[in-house]
């Protein structure tokens, strides 16, 4: 699972200088919904700090949504720091909004992590095998 989310986002990487060279889509330099937009200096320590403290909360309950919304926050963090912001080049039109494939790898990550908290009998959660 490190492995495909790795590379989903070396691909989101990929997409965002592809799409941005291109003029396709639309520079974010917020978080989430253009958060904090202006402030380039504060945006990536924000991510950093989340990223951080998931990846202590992962280490102690393998939860595969954490894991998912790891990977997304580093492929939105890594554009931060070498290009002030994100860019956003998805968009359908029934949202208002533009994302990337990232934003989409948090939300997967949130949505799993929340219905395995929520949906399973008896408490049971998926967890990660150990090798």
């Amino acid at each position: 699972m490190n492995t495909l989310l790795a590379m989903t986002v070396l691909v989101d990487v990929f997409l965002q200088s592809y799409f941005g060279s291109r003029g396709w889509g639309v520079f974010n330099e917020g978080i989430s919904f253009g958060l904090f937009a202006g402030n380039n200096y504060l945006s990536p320590f924000v991510y950093l700090f989340l990223i951080i403290w998931l990846t202590l909360i992962y280490q102690k309950n393998k939860r595969w949504g954490i894991l998912s919304v790891i990977w997304g926050g580093i492929g939105n963090l890594l554009p931060r720091f070498f290009m002030g912001g994100v860019w956003d080049y998805l968009y359908f039109p029934i949202l208002v909004f533009w994302f990337n494939l990232s934003d989409v790898l948090i939300t997967v990550g949130v949505v799993w992590y929340l219905w395995s908290e929520t949906r399973l009998p008896d408490g049971q959660v998926p967890r990660l095998r150990s090798k």
